[in-house]
């Protein structure tokens, strides 16, 4: 994946594109633009999906569900290199996968994390804007329709998106967040959510549990 810093100057967005292994580290910008207040860097890269089908989606996930998410942290990356939000996912339906501790009682929340490389900072008077090029930013109190994988960090009950699975839920319909989406997923991602929802049942390895 290729990454890519940014600025904002009278308006207008500049972006320079480079190697992941050649980004700029935070800390370096803001020391650069110290005497610039308020000016606005980006941190981040492009989003670039696999074409998978919905049975491919599913299978290669370790979680499927449908939930709203609530900010719990941003933060920098470890490697300064970017930012990082973490999200507390409330979970209504879980059609693929098993989450440590759940249970199927109505109303039951599950302690799942997911982490997102987007998120907004202030440093030393810097505005620190972590970004993927088309790929929407994930929002508080949206519902969505979600495919995860494990965290790089391992961390027990934290998942990072699948191959950019989220998409958002509107009555019965489905919209991907990754601007591609609808070419990308198109074998499926016009089907209604119900219908999704009915195909999913038939390939996950575990039987849907509504939450809510």
């Amino acid at each position: 994946m290729r990454a890519f810093t940014g600025l904002t100057l009278a308006g207008m967005m500049f972006w320079s594109v480079s190697n992941a292994y050649g980004q700029p580290t935070i800390s370096a910008e803001v020391a650069r633009h110290r005497s610039e207040p308020g000016k606005v860097l980006y941190f981040g890269g492009m989003a670039e999906p696999s074409p998978l089908t919905l049975e491919q989606m599913t299978k290669a996930s370790s979680l499927v569900l449908e939930a709203q998410l609530r900010t719990l942290r941003t933060e920098r990356l470890k490697n300064d290199k970017g930012v990082r939000t973490d999200f507390t996912v409330i979970p209504t339906r879980i059609h693929h996968g098993v989450v440590a501790g759940n249970v199927a009682t109505p109303g039951a929340s599950v302690p799942i994390v997911l982490s997102v490389k987007q998120g907004r900072l202030v440093v030393d008077g810097l505005v620190i804007i972590g970004d993927v090029m088309g790929f929407e930013p994930l929002k508080d109190g949206v519902s969505y329709l979600l495919f995860l994988a494990p965290s790089v960090t391992k961390e027990p009950g934290h998942y990072q998106l699948y191959n950019y699975g989220a998409f958002e839920l509107n009555s019965d319909t489905m919209r991907p967040l990754a601007r591609d989406g609808r070419n990308v997923f198109r074998d499926w991602v016009a089907d209604s959510y119900t219908m999704t929802a009915q195909k999913m049942a038939t390939v996950a390895t575990t039987k849907m549990i509504r939450l809510r």
